[in-house]
């Protein structure tokens, strides 16, 4: 885990800002990025088995995640799914199904606000080498720390218990 977490240090970032569900695809088949994308991290509307991405009229496009997801799975790099919408914990059996090792995912309504700064302060954890259990664990405890933050997330690495007295 320390070898993988040193190899964080190192990510490029690419932001694709108003995908489509067309550019998610292109991106994982571009040769600049093929086997290389480590980190699948959605944010926008969500919820049941859908995540609304844009469209080319810009009214959203619904994606079915059991099939996003099966493509997901045959990237080889691919470590996390981060799924930072509205209830997409429904989603955790297409994960399991697709064998994604890591995922975060949220069991009910999130305010943008709150979702942003936990996924900021996620990634901060990230950049500075911890592992994705330890930079969960430490955003979640940040939020936490400040009064009246009403979030629930899950998070689930296919291995022991994950259920931490912890709202996320």
């Amino acid at each position: 885990e320390e070898a993988m977490a040193r190899k964080r240090k190192e990510l490029e970032l690419l932001v694709v800002p108003d995908a489509t569900i067309e550019d998610i695809f292109n991106k994982f088949k571009d040769p600049l990025y093929k086997e290389r994308i480590q980190v699948f991290h959605f944010a926008g509307h969500g919820g049941g088995s859908l995540l609304e991405f844009e469209s080319e009229d810009g009214r959203g496009e619904e994606a079915n995640m059991k099939y996003l997801l099966q493509f997901l799975s045959e990237q080889s790099e691919l470590e996390l799914v981060f799924l930072n919408a509205c209830e997409t914990l429904s989603q955790l059996k297409y994960l399991q199904l697709a064998n994604i090792p890591n995922a975060i995912l949220t069991d009910s309504k999130i305010s943008d606000r709150i979702a942003s700064q936990f996924a900021q302060i996620f990634y901060e954890n990230l950049s500075h080498g911890f592992s994705y259990k330890d930079a969960y664990r430490a955003a979640s405890q940040e939020i936490l720390s400040y009064a009246n933050q009403a979030v629930w997330r899950s998070l689930d690495f296919g291995d022991e218990q994950q259920k931490d007295n912890l709202p996320w």
